[in-house]
């Protein structure tokens, strides 16, 4: 009788351990699933980021050559040009206004005229 009741309570453990093991495979097998579940999301995020900077960096070139089409280069060249004249005027003016006018003066008639006031 206790040899039966042995037996019986080893059969259980068995069942219960191989209960065991197969949950411990559900949890796994469920945990890889989440973990390949999270990487494909995470994939997905970053080429959705990298298709959205791409468009956002499309859209900018398109910008900045309708900017350059609606530039007109001979306009700048020639307020460039009118700016170098100006200087070049800005540069003379100040050389007329610098000149050093050499006036001959005698120290000797300075000095008489100061002791005569």
């Amino acid at each position: 009788m206790y040899r039966q009741r042995c037996v019986q309570l080893l059969k259980k453990r068995r069942q219960y351990e191989n209960q065991l093991r197969n949950y411990l495979s559900q949890q796994y097998t469920l945990d890889q699933v989440a973990f390949t579940k999270d990487t494909v999301q995470n994939n997905l995020e970053m080429v959705l980021a990298e298709v959205m900077q791409g468009v956002a960096m499309k859209n900018a070139v398109g910008e900045q050559q309708k900017m350059f089409e609606e530039l007109d280069m001979d306009a700048l060249d020639d307020i460039r040009d009118e700016m170098e004249e100006m200087r070049g005027e800005a540069e003379y003016m100040s050389e007329l206004m610098n000149r050093d006018y050499d006036v001959d003066v005698n120290e000797a008639d300075l000095d008489e005229e100061l002791n005569a006031l």
